[in-house]
Parts: C-alpha cells; sequence; structure tokens
C-alpha cells in the first residue's frame, strides 16, 4: 500500500535511541548563563554564546525565547529557530562540528513562571528520575520514555512491531475532524464556599493505555462500518427530545478556534464520531446514520506498559518531580496529534517563494515564516483522536452520574467534574490512586469565571499560566 507522499508505510517508532544523550542544564538571562552548578558566564556577543553552549555541553533554557537577542546572528549562522504558524520563536536549535547541535528552549512549556538554579537542579531531578538522557521539552522526554519502553516490551525485534500511520490525506483528515477534550461551564462566576473536585487519576494515561487502532486504513461506508472494530466516521445525529447533558461533540468556530461543544436540543447535528461515541450516543435515545470514514482492523496494546512505567515512577518519586512526569505523559500523547507542517524563521536573503514575513507590533523584520513539510513524522493522528475520545466519554459519563445524584455540577474540565456536593462513593484524593480511578477533592471559595478555569484557596487552574513549583 502506499502512502505518505507516494513513499512506503510511515512507521511508529521510527528509531529506538542506542543511548540517551546527556547535557549540562542552564539557563540564560541578563546576558549571562548560569548552570545547574550556579556557575555564571557573561555573555557580551554571539561568538561568546556559541563558545559557551558547546564548550560547557549545554542545553539551555530562557523564560521569554522571543527576546533573545541574538535570533538575527542565528539565522544568518545557519541555525534553525522553529517557529509558531504566525512566527513565534519556539525553539532554536544551533549546528556545530562533528554532527554535534545544541538547543535553546522555552522553559514555560516545563510550566516555569521564574529561573533559577534550584529549577535547573529540581529539573536534573526529573531527568535522572526518568532514565531517557536529557530531552529538551516534556514532549520529547514523554516520547523517549515511550520508545525506551517498546523496547523493553518487543526486544531486538522491535521493528516488525512498529505501527504504520494512515496516509497523508487520512491523517490530515483525521485531523482536521477530530474534536479535542471535553469542558463545559454550568455555573458561570457563581461563588461557592465548598465545592470538590471529582478528578480522575491520570486520566490521560487510563485512555492512552486502552486497546488503540492500528494497522492499514480503510475508508468505508456506513454498511460496512459495524465490520471493524474500530471505525472513525461521519454522522447524522438526531436529538429526539431535549437531553440533560450532551454525549456526542460538534465542532464549532473557524480555523483557529476550533472547539467542540455538546448539544442538547433537539434536533439534528452532523458531526463525526468514533465508534465507542456512537454506542453511548444511541444509548442515550438519540438516532444516528453512519454515512463515511475510516476503519482500523487491529488493535494495540502498546501503550499500556509505558503508561504503567510513568505511574510506578510518580509514585515513587519526590513530590515535586512527581508533575514533571506527568506533563511528560500528557505531553507525549499531544506529540500523536502534531500535524506534519513545521515552521521556521529564515533571513530575507534565504526566503522563497510562499514564505511571510515576520511583522511584530508593527515592526517588520527581515525574518521570514518557511513552512516545511516534514517527510516522515512521527505523529498517529487516529490514535490521538481516539485517546481524547476516551477521555471525552469517561468525563460524559461522570458527569452525568453526578447529575443523577443531584450533586449540582458546576463546570467540567477534560478528567474533572466539580460539583457543590460530594460523591460519597469516592475517595479522597491522596496516594497511591490507580490510573483511571476517580477520587474526590475539597475545595473551598470555588469559582469559575471562565471555561476550563478554575479559582479556589486551594487550587488555581488558568490554562496557558505556568503553575508554580
Amino acid at each position: 500500500m502506499v502512502e505518505e507522499d507516494g513513499g512506503a508505510p510511515i512507521l511508529y517508532p521510527a528509531y529506538i535511541e542506542e543511548q540517551f544523550r546527556e547535557r549540562n542544564l542552564a539557563y540564560y538571562a541578563d546576558n549571562s548563563i548560569t548552570t545547574e552548578q550556579g556557575i555564571v558566564y557573561t555573555i557580551p556577543d554571539f561568538s561568546t554564546l556559541l563558545t559557551t553552549i558547546f564548550e560547557h555541553n549545554l542545553l539551555t533554557f530562557m523564560l521569554q525565547l522571543p527576546t533573545f537577542p541574538y535570533i538575527e546572528q542565528v539565522i544568518q549562522y545557519g541555525g534553525k529557530v522553529l517557529c509558531s504558524e504566525d512566527g513565534k520563536p519556539l525553539g532554536i536549535r544551533i549546528k556545530g562540528g562533528k554532527n554535534t547541535a545544541r538547543w535553546i528552549v522555552s522553559a514555560s512549556g516545563w510550566g516555569c513562571d521564574r529561573l533559577s538554579v534550584e529549577w535547573l537542579q529540581l529539573l536534573r531531578q526529573v531527568y535522572q528520575t526518568a532514565q531517557v538522557g536529557t530531552p529538551a521539552t516534556p514532549g520529547a522526554l514523554g516520547q523517549a520514555m515511550f520508545r525506551q519502553s517498546f523496547k523493553q516490551s518487543h526486544g531486538d525485534n522491535w521493528r516488525q512491531h512498529r505501527h504504520r500511520r494512515p496516509s497523508g490525506p487520512i491523517a490530515n483528515k483525521i485531523r482536521e475532524e477530530s474534536s479535542g477534550a471535553r469542558s463545559e461551564v454550568f455555573q458561570l462566576g457563581v461563588v461557592f464556599d465548598v465545592a470538590y473536585e471529582n478528578d480522575q487519576h491520570n486520566g490521560y494515561g487510563a485512555a492512552l493505555a486502552a486497546p488503540q487502532p492500528t494497522g492499514k486504513t480503510f475508508s468505508i461506508t456506513g454498511k460496512v462500518a459495524q465490520n471493524y472494530p474500530f471505525y472513525f466516521v461521519k454522522c447524522e445525529v438526531m436529538i429526539h427530545h431535549d437531553i440533560v447533558i450532551g454525549p456526542f461533540p460538534v465542532r464549532v468556530g473557524d480555523k483557529r478556534n476550533r472547539h467542540p461543544v455538546f448539544p442538547c436540543d433537539r434536533g439534528v447535528y452532523v458531526t463525526w464520531l468514533w465508534n465507542r461515541e456512537i454506542e453511548t450516543t444511541r444509548r442515550e435515545g438519540c438516532s444516528v446514520k453512519i454515512i463515511s470514514g475510516f476503519a482500523w482492523r487491529e488493535a494495540t496494546y502498546d501503550f499500556a506498559p509505558f503508561v504503567e512505567a510513568v505511574a510506578q515512577l510518580r509514585d515513587t518519586a519526590p513530590h515535586e518531580v512527581r508533575p514533571f512526569l506527568k506533563l511528560a505523559l500528557v505531553a507525549a500523547v499531544g506529540r500523536l496529534g502534531m500535524p506534519s507542517e513545521r515552521y521556521s524563521l529564515v533571513a530575507g536573503r534565504d526566503r522563497i517563494v510562499g514564505d511571510t514575513p515576520v511583522c511584530d507590533a508593527g515592526i517588520a523584520y527581515d525574518w521570514w515564516i518557511h513552512q516545511e513539510h516534514d517527510s516522515y513524522p512521527q505523529s498517529m493522528p487516529h490514535m490521538f483522536s481516539h485517546t481524547l475520545m476516551l477521555c471525552r466519554l469517561s468525563l460524559f459519563e461522570m458527569a452525568k452520574r453526578c447529575m443523577q445524584q443531584e450533586l449540582n455540577v458546576i463546570a467540567t474540565n477534560t478528567d474533572a467534574v466539580i460539583t457543590e456536593k460530594r460523591d460519597a462513593t469516592l475517595q479522597v484524593k491522596g496516594e497511591h490512586v490507580e490510573t483511571g480511578e476517580w477520587t474526590a477533592l475539597e475545595l473551598h471559595n470555588v469559582i469559575v469565571k471562565a471555561n476550563r478555569h478554575l479559582d479556589s484557596d486551594e487550587k488555581s487552574v488558568h490554562p496557558g499560566v505556568p503553575k508554580k513549583r
């Protein structure tokens, strides 16, 4: 079967590390580099920067990568400045001699809001716990841990057990039509003296460890869908009468702000659903007509050992390390859903047709945003989509249960249901909770001011704002 760009099928994982790369940790701020040992190097110019990061074998972090003063010199030197679609720098890779390279990356991806030697030493603890070298980002750390688990599961024959990625057009269609995590607000701006966060422990891990679709991807019509254990299809769903909580997602919004809503009103809705969602939707009394889509005959449990290994590390690691391991697992799931397109900044002299200029706050730079296509992407959009679907279903079942018990549901968010009253059947959140188990945490002075936001005396959740560690 011919796959991406007319070549052979793309296989995942593409490689297994023969040995893990180790770097010394450092951060750049105020024209200096500070290492995890507390050594400070003054950086007066780009040449000194190059000498320092290569001679001392550094992985360097910054809080705000767009403020890095040598971006233009990096580009002119031939380095790689990875960026977002709108030109915001995300990571800098500088090549050295003998096939070496050094990275300068944002610390905010690790949840850091203040760089210090203590933070670097904490990150060193994380790397020592994971035992897969010093990957620069949480996603890279999580994927390295998965590859290690994959090798341990399959041994020297690991190549024969790899998973094939859907062809480029199908992968893009799955990404385009898939819905994200579930989150809703039912009590906006209301302050509760006491409320409860009913949380599924390691919810993403539980979903990832479940059987995942793999093998050849088939294009199907509704008539044959039931012949496959996994299918993702375009549907027409009819809600015959108003319901309290919607079991299925419908994507709304423009390309940059696409998000799922969960209709409850009587009517007909066109959406893309996995077979598990179709089963649940029908069980809730809705009619579902399958039109067409994609299907898989094979299942894999290859992520289960990885999830179990991370869970065991979290249970035994120091408390301050545990959030980083959770972050690595969640980011590894996110890597499965990444697009094949990458963006980088190039100098004006190197731009080609199609590159777009960078303009920030009315200032034009001689930097251009260049799009590249990854010819061997290591994302698996069908597995990513399937994992998020399982998270949504688990959250729906818990939210529905809380409503049936009249616990006054305040909001839902990915793997948590916030209620005014406590579900007495759930244990209090504590140590050694099993993956997928639901627990309750009592919160005080609780208010939800926006979707996916939560404020209370005990904790706050604000998407996009690094947590204080």
